[in-house]
């Protein structure tokens, strides 16, 4: 006996440009607006700074990152790791660049 195999049923269906746009940009708009949380290694791995500069960055800066103070770090409470909003991070880094590279890291 012959196996029948079905095809899915396919339909052209045109939405107008104006939509399609429309569509697109509330997408990308949401996108932007939803901050991305990494851990402490995460973001380590990603920016290049090694565990050590990391931390110090993070302990020196603390003031300005925290995010209960408008700042883009989760600091850890009860044992959780750090949750970092690696784009608002990021900005912050290049703004502070001279300065995370001047601390002293402690061996």
């Amino acid at each position: 006996m012959q196996e029948v195999q079905e095809k899915p049923f396919m339909a052209e269906v045109h939405l107008p440009d104006d939509l399609i746009r429309s569509i697109v940009l509330n997408e990308v708009r949401d996108a932007k607006l939803q901050p991305l949380y990494l851990s402490f290694k995460e973001v380590a791995k990603i920016s290049g700074l090694h565990d050590k500069r990391l931390l110090a960055t993070l302990r020196y800066f603390e003031d300005s990152l925290d995010a209960r103070k408008g700042g883009p770090v989760f600091y850890p409470v009860n044992g959780q790791g750090y949750k970092i909003d690696y784009q608002t991070f990021c900005k912050f880094c290049r703004k502070h660049t001279e300065a995370i590279w001047n601390l002293e890291i402690p061996k």
